[in-house]
C-alpha cells in the first residue's frame, strides 16, 4: 500500500478501492498478530493505515458498549476516563458520544510516538493550531507509575493483544483496575478471535480471582 495517498483528492470510486485495501492490509496484519502473539510497532504510515481502516469501527463498538452500560447504569456519569492503549483516541471519541458533558478529564497511554500525534491532530480537528474538541486530554506514554489517582472509566480496547506476554497483560489488568474508582467501570475489548477469546477471560478469571 503506498504511504503518500492523499485521500481528499481521490475520486469516490477510487477512495473506495483504497480504503478496502487498507481494511484487507490491516486484516491481515491482525490475522498475523493473532498466531504469532508478536507487539506490534506504529510508524507514521502503519498509524495512518490503522486509523482509516480502524477508527470508525472501533468507535461504533465502543459507542454500543457505552450505551449498554448506560442503560444498565443510567445514574453514571463518569467524569474522568483512562484509555490504555489509546491509539487514535477512539475510546474519548465514543465515551464523549455516550456521556455527554460528563467527562471533564481524559488521560489517554499509548508507547507510539504517531498514535500520540494522530490522536492529538484528530482532537484538534485536523489543524494542529485548532481548538481540541475535548478539554483536559493528557497524553502519557507509559502506565503512570502512582495509584493515587482513580478514575470513574477505565478502558483498553483492541489494546492487550498488543503486548508481549502473559504476565504483562494480566499486570496491566490488574493496575487498570487498581485504578478504577468504586462504583465506576473498567472495560477490556478485544477483537472477535479465538486467541483474543483467551486473553479475554484470562484477564477475567485474574480480577476476579
Amino acid at each position: 500500500m503506498e504511504s503518500n495517498i492523499v485521500f481528499s483528492e481521490l475520486k469516490p470510486g477510487k477512495l473506495k478501492s483504497v480504503k478496502e485495501g487498507i481494511f484487507k492490509e490491516v486484516q491481515a496484519k491482525i490475522h498475523l498478530r493473532g498466531n504469532n502473539w508478536r507487539p506490534m510497532k506504529y510508524n507514521q504510515h502503519q498509524s495512518m493505515v490503522y486509523m482509516v481502516a480502524r477508527l470508525d469501527r472501533e468507535y461504533a463498538d465502543l459507542v454500543r458498549v457505552f450505551h449498554e452500560i448506560k442503560a444498565r447504569d443510567p445514574e453514571f456519569k463518569p467524569g474522568t476516563l483512562f484509555d490504555f492503549g489509546s491509539g487514535t483516541g477512539s475510546v474519548m471519541w465514543a465515551a464523549n458520544t455516550v456521556f455527554k458533558n460528563s467527562i471533564w478529564e481524559h488521560f489517554l497511554v499509548d508507547n507510539s510516538v504517531e498514535m500520540h500525534d494522530l490522536a492529538k491532530l484528530l482532537l484538534h480537528g485536523g489543524d494542529p493550531d485548532g481548538k481540541p474538541h475535548f478539554k483536559n486530554v493528557y497524553f502519557r506514554y507509559n502506565m503512570p507509575e502512582t495509584l493515587r489517582y482513580q478514575n470513574d472509566l477505565v478502558v483498553s480496547a483492541f489494546s492487550l493483544f498488543e503486548l508481549s506476554s502473559k504476565s504483562e497483560r494480566l499486570e496491566i489488568c490488574e493496575q487498570m483496575w487498581k485504578r478504577t474508582k468504586p462504583g465506576g467501570y473498567m472495560v477490556l475489548m478485544e477483537l472477535a478471535s479465538k486467541t483474543a477469546h483467551t486473553v479475554m477471560m484470562e484477564a477475567r478469571d485474574h480480577i476476579l480471582k
